[in-house]
């Protein structure tokens, strides 16, 4: 019996023992799973130092963007278009709209001067508070750029670096202007487009569709040449659905259709005219010649690589360029936006080459100390048609100030009592005229002829408004009083 008992016992015992065994299995590991896991772990550990180390370059080159866009930042006076907008956003902040104190409303751009405005309700309705806004846009641009070299190591670095770098890019990122803003809602429209296509969503299919909408209206709000995203669209849809649906090919017509439309009322047809302005933007392109070269190879390499995101990038790059010899004034701020994309394949050139960072190190060398403002600028970058006239500092008060461009010093401060009339643009200037009848920025009287004031008083002559002064103009001013010269500026007592 205790026999029996004892067997017993002894088959429960091996019973809970497998149970155990069961419940908690003892797991034998090999030395070559060891070697598995530690090579997991070691890849893992070597892509989050490689994602850490590329954190740490972005918010490097971010905070180094921000820093040379913001020093100097209120070195320069406003310049034409500049007081344009800061009156338009003091307007806001006044009134809760953009209402000039002529009455008139300023409805261009309107995301862009309340943006403006609630910079300048932190920083003050001043220089650097009008222009903040800039210094803004031109640091999400660099990020913009990382985004767009991602799918080349050697983009993600070298792309955001030269655009940091670039002066063009800092320049236009210290105006109180819409220039940078468009420039960066324009190809951020197309990142965000592209990502949708490709169903690389951004959280979610509806929110990367919301996001493009909401970034293509504010691209259009700012300059009505956004419109020319509408059928870069639809025809990229068609080509990479590669189906035809008329519905879109209508759609693309119709914007087409638009497009012209609003942009007749500002188009050019002369080829005499058209022949002129390809030289004079030609002379910037060919005054970097390297980089000419580099863009070029970086635009047949993405062709023969049938490099989809490249080759859409080029279309709607190039074409819109190419129409800004079609505009009736010409500026190179109107061509400013291509600079994105020109930098974008003067990089991805040069990432095609055996030697592409000594190459990149000697393109860095080429830009020269030009592209690191560690001292005040006051180059025009191409804008000789709008020398930047220096009214700061100018005590005027209670006498009688005429004007060629009252925006200007009314923005400093300084009433202006009469307009002197002249062509500012060359052409007509009936968008100057408040319904008052007033000058609409500065709402002050329009003078038709000099000769028509009898009682003594300051005249204010920027230098882009003598020349189109008309010659009874010119030849009274001989007769007054010289007193003092600023920057692109002559003062006289008349």
């Amino acid at each position: 019996m205790d026999s029996k008992n004892k067997k017993e016992n002894f088959e429960k015992v091996q019973i809970k023992q497998i149970n155990v065994k069961k419940k908690n299995p003892v797991i034998k590991i090999h030395s070559k799973d060891k070697d598995n896991n530690n090579f997991s772990n070691s890849s893992k550990m070597i892509k989050f130092l490689k994602d850490k180390n590329t954190i740490f370059f972005l918010i490097g080159i971010l905070i180094y963007g921000f820093f040379l866009r913001i020093i100097y930042l209120s070195y320069n006076p406003f310049w034409i278009d500049e007081t344009i907008s800061g009156l338009a956003a003091k307007g806001i902040l006044n009134y809760g709209y953009p209402i000039l104190d002529s009455g008139s409303e300023y409805l261009r751009a309107k995301v862009f001067h309340y943006i403006q405005a609630l910079f300048m309700l932190i920083f003050g309705a001043n220089d650097f508070g009008a222009r903040f806004v800039s210094v803004i846009f031109g640091v999400l641009t660099i990020y913009l750029a990382y985004l767009y070299g991602k799918k080349d190591k050697f983009l993600l670095y070298a792309f955001p670096i030269v655009v940091c770098l670039f002066s063009y890019e800092i320049f236009y990122s210290k105006q109180a202007r819409f220039y940078q803003m468009l420039q960066f809602m324009y190809f951020l429209s197309f990142y965000l487009f592209y990502r949708y296509i490709q169903k690389e969503y951004i959280f979610s299919k509806w929110t990367n569709l919301i996001l493009v909408f909401l970034s293509l209206y504010i691209t259009i709000n700012t300059q009505t040449f956004g419109y020319f995203l509408i059928p870069f669209f639809v025809a990229i849809y068609i080509l990479e659905k590669k189906k035809f649906n008329w519905k879109y090919f209508i759609l693309g017509i119709a914007a087409f259709f638009y497009l012209y439309h609003i942009s007749t009322t500002n188009i050019n047809i002369d080829l005499k005219i058209v022949e002129t302005y390809f030289n004079l933007y030609l002379q910037f392109f060919i005054y970097y010649t390297p980089f000419l070269i580099l863009f070029f190879m970086g635009l047949i390499y993405a062709f023969l690589k049938k490099d989809r995101f490249s080759i859409y990038l080029a279309l709607i790059s190039i074409i819109p360029l190419i129409s800004m010899l079609f505009v009736k004034t010409f500026a190179f701020r109107y061509i400013y936006f291509f600079i994105f994309p020109y930098l974008y394949f003067i990089v991805y050139g040069i990432s095609k080459l055996k030697l592409r960072f000594s190459v990149f190190i000697l393109l860095l060398f080429l830009l020269n100390g030009t592209f690191f403002f560690f001292t005040p600028n006051y180059k025009m970058h191409n804008h000789l048609s709008e020398p930047y006239a220096d009214y700061r500092d100018l005590n005027l008060e209670g006498q009688t100030v005429v004007a060629t461009w009252p925006a200007a010093p009314y923005w400093y401060g300084i009433k202006v009592d009469y307009w002197l009339e002249h062509r500012i643009t060359g052409l007509e200037d009936s968008w100057i005229l408040a319904k008052n009848e007033n000058e609409k920025f500065s709402n002050a009287s329009v003078l038709k002829n000099i000769n028509d004031l009898e009682n003594e008083f300051i005249l204010l002559i920027d230098d882009n408004s003598y020349s189109k002064l008309g010659p009874s103009t010119q030849r009274y001013i001989l007769n007054c009083k010289f007193l003092e010269r600023k920057t692109h500026l002559a003062i006289y007592q008349c």
